[in-house]
């Protein structure tokens, strides 16, 4: 996909309906040749809408206005690319929480959490947030995550026994430093006041006891966390909105990596939860079946085959699959 037809395809696919103000610029950078040639100069995977959209705002640039928006970048274009190169797309979205939550609380005994793309790390910390699904309340917590449900999910009863938490990042961000909490807030979408309100909260929380997040490529250091968990725990391999971002390569060689990892161990259990052809070799046909709200959804995927349920990507909804 050319760059042209990724900024229109964001704005009719992914702003529509949840950002104005991101339709209307992508639509603009679709429609600018002096934009499409600025950012011809970056390399393929750093023209990306989220990122471009991102910099501007943590750099102080103004998203609400098309004609504020290409002033700044004509302005300030060399800091704008050098904060794209070094930089890339990264969400804490602690609402994606709860669409893991039901099968992290079935799980008897000890648990350990390897988050891959685990930015701040934030979503390590399942247990320490409270929940409402639908009346049904858990945990005792400054922050709450409420979540929509079609009355078949499986309401957890307890929150996991975590007593492990590992990440993996190629930019590892730290919840202590105000730059990273800058960009993780410029990260979320001008519009989503409530998304930024949560992510704060979550810091505050996660300050208090900051996890260990490695630096390093989800194909190399992954199998070298699982193998430094706790013994006694099962071991939990998660993400969410992570591999879209890794290039189609990378993507198949990690899933094929995973599904060969816990087809051999009983003590380890891969969840994925991201774009429906995101984790290639998953059959989707049962998502076709599920009445979800309109927009973008996630494939709930345990394993790399068995689908559990479609998900709002900012966490806001879950749908099971019935079987």
């Amino acid at each position: 996909m050319d760059t042209a037809a990724w900024y229109r395809w964001f704005a009719e696919h992914e702003a529509r309906g949840s950002s104005p103000q991101y339709e209307r610029l992508a639509t603009a950078v679709a429609d600018s040749d002096e934009l499409l040639e600025w950012l011809s100069l970056l390399p393929g995977s750093k023209r990306q809408p989220n990122l471009l959209f991102a910099s501007v705002r943590f750099l102080g640039g103004a998203t609400d206005s098309v004609d504020a928006f290409t002033a700044f970048v004509r302005s300030d274009s060399e800091r704008l690319a050098s904060t794209m190169r070094d930089r890339s797309t990264q969400t804490n979205e602690v609402a994606r929480c709860s669409a893991f939550l039901p099968v992290l609380a079935a799980i008897d005994g000890e648990v350990a959490l390897i988050e891959v793309g685990a930015s701040a790390g934030l979503c390590l910390f399942p247990d320490c947030y409270a929940y409402d699904y639908d009346g049904i309340e858990l945990g005792d917590s400054s922050l709450e995550i409420s979540v929509d449900t079609d009355g078949t999910v499986p309401p957890p009863t307890r929150l996991p026994m975590v007593t492990s938490r590992a990440g993996l990042d190629l930019h590892p961000l730290d919840v202590a430093r105000h730059d990273d909490i800058a960009w993780l807030r410029a990260c979320i979408w001008p519009e989503h006041d409530e998304r930024r309100r949560r992510l704060d909260r979550a810091a505050t929380i996660v300050a208090d006891d900051p996890p260990n997040i490695t630096r390093g490529d989800l194909r190399d250091a992954t199998l070298d966390l699982i193998e430094a968990a706790p013994r006694t725990a099962t071991k939990v391999v998660f993400h969410s909105a992570v591999l879209a971002y890794v290039d189609e390569a990378s993507r198949f060689d990690f899933a094929s990596m995973m599904r060969g990892v816990v087809a051999h161990r009983d003590d380890l259990v891969w969840l994925s939860n991201e774009g429906p052809s995101v984790v290639a070799g998953v059959n989707t046909t049962a998502a076709s079946t599920v009445d979800c709200p309109d927009g973008a959804a996630f494939h709930l995927v345990r394993n790399g085959t068995e689908l559990l349920a479609v998900t709002d990507p900012h966490g806001r909804w879950l749908r099971w699959i019935t079987r």
